[in-house]
């Protein structure tokens, strides 16, 4: 199992994995190109035996030093989907959240 920041190229494994975690469902332009452009580095995907099986697309506020803003964000482990759409979560962070994340 392996987790690294996304790159441009993972755009369609990502897409894939969208429409087959959520049912089929076209979700896609929920998560347009410009986030693996510019988001990468506060992006992440996993991926074990060169499948994807989970990211986080997100990125640190610019107005809030202490917030970042989570995306989308979907994982599959063992038959099971963890996924949320849910675009309008933040989270607050603590003085320690780089190395705790990182």
């Amino acid at each position: 199992m392996e987790m690294r920041h996304l790159r441009e190229d993972d755009a369609l494994p990502v897409w894939h994995a969208i429409q087959t975690w959520w049912g089929g469902r076209d979700l896609s332009h929920l998560v347009p190109r410009l986030f693996f452009q510019h988001f990468s580095n506060t992006s992440f995907i996993m991926e074990e035996d060169g499948a994807t099986i989970g990211f986080l697309i997100g990125f640190f506020s610019q107005s809030k030093a202490n917030e970042a803003y989570i995306h989308f964000v979907g994982l599959i482990r063992h038959n099971a989907v963890v996924a949320s759409e849910n675009s309008y979560m933040s989270i607050s962070l603590g003085p320690s959240f780089r190395t705790s994340l990182w």
